[in-house]
C-alpha cells in the first residue's frame, strides 16, 4: 500500500506545488493516499476547480464539492478511490482514499464471542461500530434514533 498522508500533508503538497510553479498539484496528491477516520469529515482544498466527483465505492466514503474544496466523510472501513473531473470531463486527479477507525477513545469488549464497542472519555457509552453484536448494534441504533427524534421535537 502506498504511504498514506494526513490532510495537513496534502495541503502542504499542494502549497509546495503551487509555490514551485506547477500548474496543478494533482500528480503529488495522486501519488500518495488520503486517510479519513470513520464517522468524521475532512476538507481538502483543490488546486484546480473540479466539476464532478466519481467515487469508487460510495459505501466507504462520501464526497461533495463546496467551491474549490472537497468535503470527504468516512462512512465505513476500507479503501477506495475518488476521481476529480474538470468541466470538460477530463481527469484532474485520481486519489486513493482509506477510511480508518478512530481509536482515540474507543474500547471493545469481547464476551462470549460477541463484540461491544464503547466510547470512553469521562464515562463509557455504547457506540455503533461495524462488527459489533447485532442485537447490541440494533439496540444502540434505536436509542440513538429515539434521542435524535426527541432532539428535533418528534417522538
Amino acid at each position: 500500500m502506498v504511504g498514506l498522508r494526513t490532510i495537513r500533508d496534502w495541503v502542504l503538497a499542494a502549497s509546495v506545488s503551487l509555490a514551485s510553479g506547477l500548474v496543478t498539484a494533482a500528480p503529488l496528491l495522486a501519488a500518495s493516499g488520503f486517510t479519513v477516520p470513520i464517522d468524521q469529515v475532512a476538507i481538502l482544498s483543490t488546486v484546480a476547480k473540479p466539476r464532478a466527483i466519481i467515487l469508487g465505492n460510495p459505501s466507504i466514503a462520501d464526497a461533495t464539492l463546496q467551491g474549490d474544496r472537497l468535503v470527504i466523510t468516512g462512512k465505513s472501513y476500507g479503501t477506495t478511490n475518488l476521481i476529480l473531473l474538470d468541466e470538460n470531463g477530463a481527469t484532474i486527479s485520481e486519489i486513493p482514499l482509506t477510511v480508518v477507525g478512530d481509536s482515540t477513545d474507543r474500547v471493545s469488549v469481547f464476551k462470549g464471542g460477541k463484540r461491544y464497542s464503547y466510547s470512553c472519555t469521562d464515562n463509557c457509552n455504547p457506540v455503533l461500530d461495524i462488527g459489533d453484536d447485532n442485537q447490541f448494534f440494533d439496540d444502540t441504533a434505536r436509542q440513538i434514533g429515539t434521542k435524535g427524534g426527541l432532539a428535533t421535537g418528534g417522538r
